[in-house]
């Protein structure tokens, strides 16, 4: 079992996310506001909001 958690915080670009589901293999991340747990995202949700900021140019 790994003891170093990868994490995505709250204020991360969009880009830095997709970046780490791309050199990752993982489907999920923690999502963390100043240190504390507000979530979890998805591959899926970053594929969702670029493709919501696609077609609305």
């Amino acid at each position: 079992m790994s003891t170093k958690l990868t994490t995505i915080n709250l204020y991360d670009s969009l880009s830095e996310a997709a970046q780490k589901f791309l050199d990752l293999p993982f489907r999920r991340f923690p999502l963390l506001d100043n240190r504390k747990l507000v979530g979890q995202i998805r591959c899926r949700n970053v594929l969702k909001a670029i493709d919501n900021l696609t077609k609305n140019q």
